[in-house]
């Protein structure tokens, strides 16, 4: 990844950018997000979108085992935890994730900690 590559994301429909004024943000605002960076992604994960692209069908898809393996290897090597695959739930994405979560394992009335800074939508 080239780290010193400057991509202009303005006019790109880019929330953090494009959207800073209707958000209540100043417009030459300077975001300094986490989860959207301003990288482009690497050649492997450009070369292997651009297959999916070419095929032209996008329909539904689900994980192997193989991307299930990868994780518990990854949480085992990193965190020493070894997840079995029954554990390890596929959701559209983290603020779903955390969603469900908290409307499964809470009741109306408890008190969830939000440690900040957080992401804005956890909080919603």
């Amino acid at each position: 990844m080239n780290f010193d590559e400057i991509i202009d994301r303005h006019g790109t429909a880019c929330l953090k950018y494009d959207f800073a004024e209707e958000r209540g943000y100043a417009k030459d605002i300077l975001p300094f997000w986490v989860a959207d960076m301003d990288f482009r992604a690497p050649e492997c994960v450009l070369d292997e979108l651009a297959k999916r692209v070419c095929h032209g069908i996008f329909g539904y898809t689900d994980v192997k085992a193989d991307y299930r393996a990868s994780v518990i290897g990854w949480m085992s090597a990193r965190h020493g935890w070894t997840p079995s695959p029954a554990a390890l739930v596929t959701t559209p994405g983290v603020v779903f994730a955390i969603a469900t979560s908290i409307r499964v394992f809470t009741k109306e009335g408890d008190g969830v900690l939000l440690q900040q800074p957080v992401y804005y939508p956890f909080s919603e």
